[in-house]
C-alpha cells in the first residue's frame, strides 16, 4: 500500500465515498442481485478479521459490506456468509471493483 493520505502530494491506494458502501449493500440485499463467492474476489483464503487462525473459504457468499476508519482513508470489509456463520476480511480496490461490476454499478475505486 501506499503511504497514509495524509501526506501532501502522496497518491493513495484507494478512496471512498461513503454513498458507494451504501448502493453496494443496497444490491447486494435485493433477493435478484448475483450471487459474488469469495473465489471470484480473489479473498478466498484472506484472513478473517477477529479470527486470526481461521481462513476465508472460497464458496463463501458476500452479503454486505462495511467501512471502518477515517472517512478519508477507510478500511473496507466484506461480510461473508460461511461454515459456521457470518465472516468478515478486508477488501482491497481490485475486490471493490469486481464487486461493482458484478452488480452492475458504475463507481470509481482507487486512484
Amino acid at each position: 500500500m501506499n503511504a497514509h493520505p495524509t501526506e501532501p502530494g502522496v497518491p493513495t491506494t484507494h478512496t471512498l465515498e461513503m454513498n458507494q458502501v451504501t448502493d453496494l449493500n443496497s444490491r447486494l440485499s435485493n433477493t435478484r442481485a448475483p450471487r459474488i463467492i469469495a473465489a471470484e474476489l480473489g479473498v478466498s483464503d484472506a484472513g478473517l478479521i477477529g479470527h486470526a487462525a481461521d481462513r476465508l473459504g472460497a464458496e463463501a457468499v458476500l452479503t454486505r459490506v462495511s467501512w471502518q476508519g477515517s472517512p478519508g482513508f477507510p478500511e473496507v470489509h466484506g461480510h461473508f456468509d460461511a461454515s459456521g456463520g457470518s465472516v468478515a476480511t478486508t477488501l482491497h480496490t481490485d475486490a471493490l471493483r469486481q464487486i461493482s461490476r458484478r452488480l452492475l454499478l458504475r463507481q470509481r475505486w482507487g486512484v
